[in-house]
């Protein structure tokens, strides 16, 4: 593995991950899953679809695992994946005050984790279930 999970969610959201927010649970298995697919090794986690999009038990164990190792600094980022990071970081920016017709008629804004939700999700469905649909 080139690089830890949690750190590299501090690296992508600028704060600490807390394992008791549903949020960043959430954005930590969307986050490993866009990293991978960018180019990071991180674990080359089995995803399967999910409530909320791609999601991966083994990534579940491996973030589990890193949290009873407690080091959440991780090492430093390679020049690709700093460039990685912040490709990353550029697409969450253009969720920033995106909207979307909500389910009672009202305007509602994306939030970090329904952005990463959607792009994730999309990714998923377009590589895994259509290409398997027509094969």
């Amino acid at each position: 593995m080139c690089c830890n999970i949690i750190p590299m969610f501090k690296h992508v959201f600028d704060r600490v991950y807390n394992d008791a927010a549903r949020d960043d649970r959430v954005l930590i298995q969307k986050n490993t899953y866009m990293l991978e697919w960018m180019g990071l090794n991180l674990g080359n986690f089995c995803y399967l679809w999910d409530n909320h999009g791609p999601y991966s038990l083994d990534l579940k164990g491996a973030i589990q695992n890193e949290l009873s190792v407690g080091d959440k600094n991780g090492p430093n980022l390679s020049p690709c994946a700093q460039r990685i990071v912040a490709s990353i970081k550029a697409v969450l920016a253009e969720g920033e005050g995106m909207e979307y017709d909500g389910l009672d008629g009202g305007k509602k804004e994306f939030t970090e984790r329904l952005w990463m939700e959607l792009i994730c999700s999309i990714h998923f469905l377009k590589h895994n279930i259509v290409i398997s649909f027509f094969s």
